[in-house]
């Protein structure tokens, strides 16, 4: 029998930011607002529009009712998203343009500041507008004015537009209506803790004899974020399913280790201290796997093709738990994570250590 005990520490975030927010499927850090814009500001953004990002003609104003259509739908999507900004008054090559400076007898950014709340349920406060500040040699009307929308990510989210009754999300550089599955998604991060594992590692720990075989021991790190805005307390992530091409072959289901207990030479991840994971933060939890290794020669190229038979298939599904939901399963397939061929260097120095010539 077998898995390893658990070594969880928080990481600060300013360390792994930078190597989280790459991984498959990431949503981008919170927006953080600016103070003013300038029409430099605007020429600097980048041409494409992304999930955090869209653009919209001035000439949208000058039929209202489709207007506040397309408004409400790029604010439901970009406050159930994280956050993000429109830009309005800026044509498809980029010319500044801007709105009408009045809609009616009203400035510009003040009818959006209080037209804005509403074209939402629940009403959004997360936001702020600008007027942005003229060059000294402006493209935009003098009549005119660039506005920049910035939105949060909200803490009342989902928002569903008043104007057609969906919600909506960004998705691939556009706002469509949100699945189900992310409203409940949304709706949890209020009152549950939502955990993600955004990063896996192999690591080798050691090599040691049992029963006259060698065992090879590994570590799987899984990077844990909290993407909720609940403290995760209790959680729990187990092995629940192995899986090799081999393990229909007597005796090969013994050549894998994973479990609560471990072999007497096995090394000690650590002690688990607090499991706490505060929101936006993160947790390396690592576990350990040990392989059997039965060899009847020594050789370098024999120990090459037993750690390769023992590892180029193995798959073992974890499943990430908290106090209010099972969790989802995730597939780690070990040599996906490391270099199998230095870890076949460093075991057979290891053996050697082990049984001299």
């Amino acid at each position: 029998m077998w898995l390893i005990t658990h070594k969880r520490r928080a990481l600060p975030i300013s360390v792994i930011q930078a190597r989280i927010w790459n991984v498959i499927g990431q949503r981008e850090a919170h927006m953080q607002k600016r103070e003013a814009w300038t029409e430099a500001d605007v020429q600097a953004l980048a041409a494409e529009e992304s999930d955090s990002f869209e653009r919209k003609s001035g000439r949208l104003l000058s039929d209202m009712g489709n207007f506040r259509d397309a408004l409400a739908k790029a604010v439901s999507a970009f406050a159930n998203s994280g956050g993000g900004t429109i830009l309005l008054g800026v044509e498809d090559d980029g010319r500044l343009i801007g709105l009408p400076s009045l809609v009616g007898q009203q400035p510009v950014k003040e009818w959006f500041e209080h037209t804005i709340p509403n074209l939402v349920d629940y009403p959004l406060h997360d936001f702020r507008v600008h007027s942005v500040l003229r060059a000294e040699e402006s493209q935009t009307l003098s009549d005119h004015t660039v506005i920049v929308i910035e939105i949060g990510d909200s803490a009342l989210a989902p928002h569903q537009s008043k104007r057609d009754q969906k919600y909506y999300h960004r998705v691939g550089g556009t706002s469509k209506p949100a699945p189900h599955f992310y409203l409940e998604l949304l709706r949890q991060r209020a009152v549950s803790a939502t955990l993600e594992v955004q990063q896996i590692e192999t690591r080798y720990m050691d090599t040691f004899e049992l029963d006259g075989d060698f065992i090879i021991q590994l570590s799987l790190g899984f990077m844990i974020h909290n993407i909720g805005r609940v403290a995760a307390f209790k959680w729990n992530l187990g092995p629940r399913l192995l899986n090799h091409d081999m393990l229909e072959i007597e005796g090969w289901a013994d050549r894998y280790m994973i479990g609560n207990s471990l072999p007497p030479n096995a090394r000690n991840n650590g002690i688990r201290v607090d499991d706490t994971i505060l929101p936006d933060c993160y947790m390396k939890e690592e576990q350990s796997i040990c392989l059997r290794m039965k060899l009847d020669i020594l050789g370098k190229s024999e120990i090459d093709q037993e750690i390769h038979n023992l590892i180029d298939s193995l798959k073992i599904s974890y499943r990430l738990a908290t106090e209010t939901s099972p969790g989802k399963l995730v597939e780690v397939r070990p040599a996906e994570h490391i270099d199998v061929s230095l870890l076949c260097s460093r075991v057979a120095e290891r053996i050697a250590q082990l049984r001299p010539a």
